[in-house]
């Protein structure tokens, strides 16, 4: 079963080994310097999916019934259970990957 990214493991940090003071005009100190703000970005930004897919209370989960799995729909002539049978498989292939609970 697929793990919620709430649950995975927090993204690495750089560990800086200098023994002396930086130099804040080096490339390495903003190559340093870039690399923090890139990790919280991203943090920042899985936080965000995360909150954005499963939002409402945690216990609430999505839940679908008598799916039938597709992947293609003809937007010309979909019928409503169509677009229900891919609405639903999406929905499914989600909670898979731990995307949406």
């Amino acid at each position: 079963m697929a793990t919620s990214r709430s649950t995975s493991a927090p993204l690495p940090r750089f560990i800086s080994t200098r023994q002396t003071p930086p130099d804040f005009t080096s490339n390495e100190y903003r190559m340093e310097k870039w690399a923090e703000q890139l990790v919280d970005d991203l943090d920042r930004e899985l936080a965000d999916l995360n909150l954005a897919a499963n939002t409402g209370s945690r216990a609430a989960k999505f839940q679908t019934s008598n799916v039938t799995t597709t992947k293609s729909l003809n937007a010309s002539s979909a019928s409503t259970a169509d677009v229900a049978n891919v609405l639903g498989s999406l929905i499914n292939a989600l909670k898979e990957r731990g995307v949406i609970a």
